[in-house]
């Protein structure tokens, strides 16, 4: 089963993780992208600009045989525990109404990876329960920004039930696109000095709905009609930020 294949890639990865001295050990950071089509890549022959990701398409191991949810919530659950988001009640998207969440019983990445000796970090979207018990924060990571529930605006960081941008347990509100305040975030922290390593949870809110995209970069897409104009602005966009958080590895010396 697809689910029995991502817990062994998981065990395998801790595994080689977890062989090297602690100061030795490397930063992991797992980035999701949220609704991005398997062909609005460049790699895929997408006319959508990714030169980030074509390069590490280029440069990294592909698998393009690996299935998952196509739905928010379910996805998330499933990559951060590697057990089917069913076991776990979350078979579509997580709304504020639900009481439905990611179940403390659960061990997640970031729990594993800071049981190891990891400052465990999230920017982005969660989805996963907005209750106190549900919160990334009690789920393994040191710290978080990012937003809890899905479909959040991306210049104001509301939904219909008000401002979803949080600073672990509290509301922030700041100026910018959200695509590029989680890559900011990011960079800050991949940069910061540190006595160990880091494990990062990154998943972006783009490119899933609402389709808002910064004016440079629908400049991009004049030739191509709406809303794919500015889905392709979003995904560029998002590549973009990616190029930022590989280039703070690479001057890292990672």
């Amino acid at each position: 089963s697809c689910s029995m294949r991502l817990v062994s890639v998981v065990a395998l990865a801790l595994g080689w993780l977890l062989a090297f001295p602690l100061a030795a050990q490397p930063n992991v950071v797992v980035i999701m992208a949220d609704d991005l089509g398997f062909g609005d890549v460049g790699y895929n022959g997408s006319e959508i600009q990714t030169p980030h990701l074509d390069h590490l398409a280029a440069e990294g191991v592909r698998l393009d045989r690996f299935y998952t949810s196509p739905l928010c919530s379910p996805s998330r659950a499933g990559l951060l525990t590697g057990r089917y988001p069913q076991r776990m009640g979350i078979s579509e998207p997580v709304t504020m109404a639900d009481t439905v969440g990611l179940p403390p019983s659960e061990t997640t990445l970031a729990e594993a990876l800071r049981d190891a000796g990891y400052e465990t970090a999230m920017v982005g979207k969660w989805h996963l329960g907005d209750a106190c018990h549900q919160h990334p924060m009690a789920h393994g990571c040191d710290s978080f920004l990012g937003a809890v529930s899905g479909g959040v605006q991306y210049f104001t960081r509301r939904t219909s039930q008000g401002l979803d941008w949080w600073r672990g347990y509290t509301p922030e509100v700041v100026p910018g696109y959200t695509t590029e305040l989680i890559a900011a975030e990011a960079v800050d922290l991949l940069t910061r000095p540190r006595d160990g390593p880091l494990f990062l949870y990154l998943p972006f809110t783009a490119p899933h709905t609402p389709l808002q995209a910064p004016a440079a970069d629908l400049a991009r897409y004049v030739h191509l009609p709406e809303p794919r104009r500015t889905y392709a602005a979003m995904v560029t966009n998002l590549d973009r930020g990616i190029g930022q958080i590989m280039d703070a590895g690479e001057a890292a010396g990672e």
